[in-house]
């Protein structure tokens, strides 16, 4: 339930079968639980807002650096980190933090796990 004040507030967010984030309160009476609504925002843009980071791990063999670039000219500018971490013989890794802070939402993520050279995605 929203109260008509939340309603009214977040109404927009509220549509049948729109993907959203909503914070609630729980309310117990006589061992019935209650939730009430306070706020209600998209789901796309509650994660947009979420500083993630991700560490994309590359074969340093087969690594395309226009691909990645181009993947991530994509994700726009947002709050999370990404570092590239590509492996070499003898087990050493190199890590090198990008400039910029990214989205990295779905679709983005999507696209870097598809770029030449790209083994895994890793959240940090």
């Amino acid at each position: 339930m929203f109260p008509p004040e939340s309603l009214r507030r977040c109404r927009e967010a509220l549509e049948p079968g729109a993907r959203v984030l909503i914070k609630v309160r729980a309310k117990t009476t006589d061992g019935d639980v209650r939730f009430y609504g306070d706020e209600a925002e998209p789901l796309d843009r509650a994660i947009e807002l979420i500083p993630m980071s991700l560490r994309v791990h590359l074969s340093a063999a087969s690594a395309d650096a226009d691909a990645l670039r181009q993947r991530l000219k994509l994700a726009k500018a947002g709050g999370g980190d990404v570092v590239l971490v590509a492996g070499f013989n003898g087990g050493r890794e190199v890590e090198l933090k990008l400039p910029g802070r990214y989205v990295l939402d779905a679709a983005a993520r999507g696209a870097l796990k598809t770029a030449p050279g790209v083994t895994f995605l890793e959240d940090a």
